[in-house]
């Protein structure tokens, strides 16, 4: 009986030292995953930032896209701003033109890379091939009406990046002038800021 009482105390000093270790392993791992966690946020918001070379484009340098006027309407005013989109700060700029066959108002929103576009516009490039989904310089677009408020629509995402969102109220032929409206925009503007950026290393 003597002789049990020592190896009694053995073994439960072994399991007392052995759910001790098994507790730090396992704080030990936690840390190591929490970590790994804040390792893998860093790292992605190093790829986002290394991604964009100080992306997104100035509201200035957006609002040059826009003409002074489009076929028989004139630009009434510009406004520029930064609106809270899918997660990030999205630069914007909105143009209304006016005239008196009715108003267009077109919108240039920047998401910096197109893993930022919300589901309805990368859903565009799922539907490419269907009817509705039409295809124009470097982009991809989608055309609605609505005919009881005498509306026409457009989404337009432009080099995977840039959303131009077209609204028409009171114009009857929208859907039959929007490339004439598309072209008028100085597309071209955006993509070579692209590209002088990436040459700079900006």
């Amino acid at each position: 009986m003597r002789f049990l009482i020592p190896i009694f105390l053995m073994v439960l000093f072994s399991s007392s030292c052995s759910k001790e270790r098994n507790e730090k392993l396992s704080q030990n791992i936690d840390s190591k995953s929490q970590v790994e966690k804040q390792s893998t946020k860093e790292s992605i918001n190093k790829e986002f930032y290394s991604e964009t070379k100080a992306s997104p484009l100035k509201l200035d340098q957006l609002a040059e896209i826009v003409p002074k006027t489009i076929l028989d309407i004139r630009l009434d005013k510009v406004n520029k701003g930064t609106t809270w989109l899918s997660g990030i700060n999205v630069n914007t700029v909105s143009a209304e033109y006016v005239s008196s066959n009715g108003l267009i108002v077109i919108y240039i929103y920047d998401y910096i890379t197109y893993k930022y576009l919300p589901y309805h516009l990368k859903n565009l490039f799922e539907l490419s091939g269907n009817k509705e989904i039409f295809q124009f310089k470097n982009g991809i677009g989608r055309l609605s009406k609505d005919v009881y408020l005498g509306s026409g629509h457009c989404d337009f995402v432009y080099l995977q990046r840039f959303h131009i969102k077209i609204e028409a109220i009171n114009y009857d032929n929208f859907q039959d002038v929007i490339f004439e409206i598309l072209n008028s925009l100085n597309l071209e503007h955006l993509e070579n800021l692209l590209k002088r950026r990436g040459n700079e290393g900006v």
